[in-house]
């Protein structure tokens, strides 16, 4: 294989840069859910049902199983990660219809991510549009379309049922 490597003018290399950035809004939803769900199996399927229990006896003072501390410990930090991307995602935007379009785009993949069962990214993605700093961008959520907000508004009752139960 040969990798050919060219040298441009200063001059050109900004707009060769911004041309090749692809924002997040050019995602496919679909795809997103994809990916999201491909990297939380790598992480999932090596944690035991028995590191659950592991974890709740260890929150309530017990011994904690060393042997799977770090897939615990990973599996919690993709659910806060996956958290603050969203959150990062939609506050980044400065423009009040990119922004909304943000959100748009998050609460699709949602959908995409409920059709995947995949659970965890759907609620990490939830609690990050549930964050407050988003939450309260009152303007940006009055330019989603109802039809939208009817479906977060339906995924946020799903995700407040699994947390009860």
């Amino acid at each position: 294989m040969i990798t050919a490597f060219f040298l441009v003018p200063d001059y050109l290399a900004p707009e060769l840069v911004k041309e090749s950035h692809i924002s997040f809004l050019d995602l496919s939803t679909y795809e997103l859910a994809f990916q999201l769900t491909i990297r939380d199996y790598n992480i999932f399927r090596n944690v035991l049902p028995t590191d659950y229990v592991n974890d709740i006896f260890h929150r309530i003072g017990g011994q904690k199983d060393a042997s799977h501390i770090k897939e615990m410990s990973s599996l919690e930090s993709l659910v806060n990660e996956e958290m603050f991307w969203v959150v990062h995602e939609v506050l980044q935007e400065t423009n009040l219809h990119r922004r909304a379009n943000s959100l748009k785009q998050f609460i699709q993949s949602c959908i995409h991510l409920k059709e995947l069962k995949n659970y965890n990214s759907l609620f990490a993605i939830i609690s990050g549009l549930d964050h407050s700093a988003v939450a309260r961008l009152k303007q940006t959520w009055a330019a989603v379309s109802p039809k939208n907000r009817k479906k977060f508004e339906e995924l946020k009752v799903l995700n407040s049922a699994s947390i009860r139960n």
